[in-house]
């Protein structure tokens, strides 16, 4: 009988163990991106091809808010079109175009969309759109495939 409650215990004791255990999350080096992001090339062209796929939200910084949205996926086709779901749920959609916006590129957006709004770059798998300067947020997009 003690041999089973220590075996019991120890069955629990691990279980728990496993269940609150957290998944690792990847460290990302927001600065780093950010840097690379101002060193990028100013080929619009080049550009295109790079932002042209699908896309998942992962984080975003803003002067005054905090948290990511809920599973906000965009794709980007390299016809020029666009389209923005949150939760599977169509939020935006149109057309886009380059607009020249300080020393890089903004999207230029039939329909605008905040998750879209800053200059935009594309560094170390990442795209970035970041508005932190002009008092807006940054918004880090991973690709999915």
């Amino acid at each position: 009988m003690p041999f089973m409650r220590l075996l019991l215990t120890a069955i629990a004791i691990i279980a728990t163990f496993l269940y609150c255990r957290k998944e690792a999350k990847e460290e990302i080096d927001y600065e780093a991106l950010i840097e690379c992001a101002s060193t990028q090339s100013t080929d619009s062209t080049l550009l295109a091809g790079r932002i042209a796929g699908n896309w998942k939200l992962f984080a975003r910084a803003c002067p005054m808010s905090t948290g990511t949205p809920k599973d906000v996926r965009m794709t980007i086709c390299a016809g020029r079109t666009f389209k923005i779901t949150e939760g599977g749920i169509v939020v935006t959609q149109g057309n886009w175009r380059f607009r020249e916006w300080g020393n890089g590129w903004q999207l230029n957006l039939t329909q605008p969309n905040n998750y879209l709004f800053g200059s935009v770059s594309v560094c170390a798998g990442k795209l970035i759109f970041s508005a932190i300067p002009v008092d807006g947020c940054n918004h880090y997009f991973s690709r999915t495939f």
